[in-house]
């Protein structure tokens, strides 16, 4: 017997990895819909199954059956919603007085929709209760929309920085500008102003609170200055880590402090949060009509 090798060795040991990841993919998708039998009402267990596979393309048995669950829990939490149509979607809601949310979908298999709700923005499984609901409920009879030309893909890659606004499908984003506030908010904005462009609900949502956020770190950039000079004031000083925390968050407006225990993380937050209070009643009392404001107050409390 000849033994293979050079070329034709690889080409056998990749056939057979193939063959491996084909069978373990099987039955992976046999245990999920298993697992998942009788608790996705009307929807198949098995179309199911496929959408986690598809949602958590590079991960192991383990995160993907724990992606099924958090699945099944968000089609419990449907159990208590109201689902009607309307024109292009559905809205969902748990009662006659809660706020709505406009869950839509763009296709059945494989499953693709959007929600404007914070759950679907955040959760990385492209599934949220207010689909579920609709999924639970009408299976594959639920209404299929014509997709909008820009749409966002609600799933986080394991690896990399997850900018989401790197993931917005049907145009061309070479930069997001993540470190730089002033162009993000530029391009922000001119995806919400764009005439006869429409957006899918969950890109809709995230672009209004991205631009209501960088709005205001560009706002606090202003008074930055003041605030870092502020800190040399303080009759206990900073370590220079704490120092540099601080100046970044008061920089950025957001910022995950993930020092280790005892080294002050408390006392960085309370002196950002006490410079940043100083900064909003800064700007408050710089408006003429809090000023007027201000001085008839304290006219009425010498005349009582």
């Amino acid at each position: 017997m000849i033994a293979k090798t050079g070329p034709a060795q690889d080409a056998e040991k990749r056939h057979e990895a193939a063959e491996r990841e084909e069978t373990e993919l099987r039955e992976t998708l046999a245990t999920l819909t298993a697992l998942a039998e009788e608790r996705t009402g009307a929807f198949p267990a098995d179309a199911l199954a496929r959408h986690v596979v598809a949602a958590t393309p590079d991960g192991d048995f383990n995160l993907r059956r724990a992606a099924l669950e958090a699945t099944l829990r968000r089609f419990a939490a449907a159990e208590e919603l109201r689902v009607a149509p309307r024109r292009g979607g559905y809205l969902a809601r748990r009662g006659r007085t809660a706020r709505p949310y406009a869950p839509v979908l763009w296709s059945l298999e494989p499953l693709k929709g959007s929600c404007d709700c914070r759950d679907f923005l955040r959760n990385s499984l492209g599934l949220c209760k207010h689909l579920a609901a609709v999924l639970a409920r009408l299976g594959t009879r639920a209404k299929v929309s014509k997709a909008p030309t820009v749409l966002w893909d609600p799933v986080r890659p394991l690896d990399g920085p997850g900018d989401w606004l790197e993931r917005v499908l049907g145009t061309r984003i070479r930069n997001a500008h993540a470190q730089d506030p002033a162009r993000r908010f530029v391009l922000v904005t001119r995806f919400l102003r764009a005439p006869r462009t429409p957006l899918d609900p969950a890109l809709r949502a995230l672009l209004s609170r991205e631009a209501g956020l960088l709005a205001h770190r560009l706002a606090l950039r202003k008074f930055l200055p003041s605030l870092l000079r502020s800190l040399k004031s303080m009759k206990r000083g900073l370590y220079p880590y704490q120092r540099e925390g601080v100046e970044r968050f008061l920089a950025t407006g957001a910022l995950l402090l993930g020092d280790d225990m005892g080294l002050g993380k408390t006392r960085s937050t309370s002196t950002t949060s006490s410079r940043r209070r100083g900064s909003r009643a800064g700007s408050r009392d710089s408006s003429p009509t809090r000023r007027r404001s201000s001085r008839g107050s304290s006219t009425a409390r010498a005349t009582r």
